[in-house]
């Protein structure tokens, strides 16, 4: 969800908030990014992609996806954080994103 001038990621409990000056660049991903994540500290499967993981290509990651199939938007942080997230209305999340952001990049 988009508020002002963040993105907040609802979790089961709590949520995060990541202030847009923060992002470094925001860009849709193909599922193939994802594929062979290891799980660090997370859950994965059915009712979806939660937590901490690592690849060799992103790195550490934080996930929270409902799905790894579509929609996945991973958002860099200027302090070398990273997320992969699936907003529920990705056609909204892109078009307003693009307007905050000159490195956002919707073409997978």
């Amino acid at each position: 969800m988009v508020q002002r001038d963040e993105i907040i990621i609802k979790k089961i409990i709590g949520k995060i908030v990541i202030d847009i000056n923060d992002i470094e660049s925001i860009t849709m991903i193909d599922s193939k990014k994802v594929k062979g994540l290891v799980r660090t500290f997370a859950s994965g499967g059915f009712f979806g992609y939660y937590g901490s993981f690592y690849s060799n290509s992103l790195k550490h990651i934080k996930m929270y996806a409902g799905s790894t199939s579509k929609n996945l938007v991973l958002i860099k942080l200027k302090n070398n954080r990273s997320y992969i997230i699936t907003p529920k209305d990705v056609k909204t999340f892109t078009n307003v994103m693009s307007k905050y952001l000159t490195n956002f990049n919707s073409e997978i």
